[in-house]
């Protein structure tokens, strides 16, 4: 069942009881104006993952997660195309695994809109102290990408290939951005994710869809600009090959490739080419990547 709850606002529930849990998915996504927005979106995820005014540390959040039968959250951050997508992560085992009368998908969506609309905030910013914490976290994790060759050769691989500064940099950033990035411009970027960004809500699980439509109906969210197909973005292709080679004392080569396709998301035959990229590229269900990559153990990696 997908659903339209505003303009801007979609629902989606699949029914099904091939698993023991529900998981529900609520995805804010805004158009990237410039390579800083990556970066602060990214803090911003660090940020409401970790606390909100009820539950002010993450411990506090861990301890709620525990109470809820070992509930699991989390955020995710993700750009396709011209848009980044930022997207809260719940899911609860369902209620007849267990021997109470709790409502879990019930408690998990109120608990999703704890953990997003009623953030660790005091007078218009962020708590302080969370937003150094935060913010020296996500530093530590741009930083540790030089030390993982396979991440340095994928992101330097965008930076060579792509013109546009905002598809060069890393989905997460870069730490030259982020030293940049001040708790009000992250409170305001939070209010205009809340209030503008499109939003996309998923329930997978034995659920009833007129019941989970009546829990969706609690969140605070109204109308907003839906996006169009401009989000798209294609790099123009090159006429030349741009190499690059660096030069480590490492134990493995890590070499990548990137080709320009023709490749349309609402194309009618954009299914039948991405099966072709997925030989090209060994996907491990290919039996010739299998035959290299399970049984020769060659370290192919895609």
């Amino acid at each position: 069942m997908e659903k339209e709850i505003y303009p801007g606002v979609t629902l989606t529930v699949i029914p099904t009881k091939q698993f023991t849990t529900t998981q529900i998915i609520v995805s804010f996504t805004g158009v990237i104006p410039d390579a800083n927005y990556l970066t602060t979106r990214s803090l911003l995820a660090y940020m409401l993952e970790t606390s909100s005014q009820k539950w002010p540390t993450q411990k506090a959040v861990a301890q709620k997660l525990s109470q809820m039968y070992g509930a699991s959250f989390g955020t995710t951050i993700n750009r396709r195309g011209r848009t980044h997508s930022l997207s809260f992560v719940a899911g609860v085992v369902h209620d007849k695994y267990l021997q109470t009368d709790t409502d879990l998908v019930q408690e998990a969506v109120m608990f999703l809109k704890e953990m997003i609309f009623h953030p660790l905030v005091k007078e218009g910013a962020f708590d302080e102290d969370t937003f150094k914490l935060q913010k020296s976290n996500l530093a530590t994790y741009m930083e540790s990408v030089d030390e993982d060759p396979r991440l340095m050769a994928l992101y330097g691989l965008r930076s060579h290939y792509f013109d546009d500064p905002s598809q060069k940099v890393p989905q997460f950033g870069t730490p030259a951005t982020l030293k940049d990035v001040t708790n009000q411009d992250l409170y305001q970027a939070y209010r205009t994710m809340v209030t503008k960004d499109q939003v996309n809500i998923i329930v997978t699980g034995d659920v009833d869809p007129a019941t989970i439509t009546g829990l969706v109906a609690t969140l605070p969210l109204g109308p907003r600009t839906k996006l169009d197909s401009t989000i798209q973005y294609d790099q123009p292709a090159q006429g030349s090959v741009r190499k690059v080679t660096v030069k480590q004392q490492l134990q493995q080569t890590k070499l990548n490739f990137m080709y320009h396709l023709p490749l349309d998301l609402n194309s009618n035959d954009f299914f039948c080419r991405y099966c072709i990229q997925c030989f090209i590229w060994g996907r491990s269900s290919i039996k010739i990547i299998y035959e290299c990559s399970g049984k020769k153990q060659y370290g192919i990696l895609c």
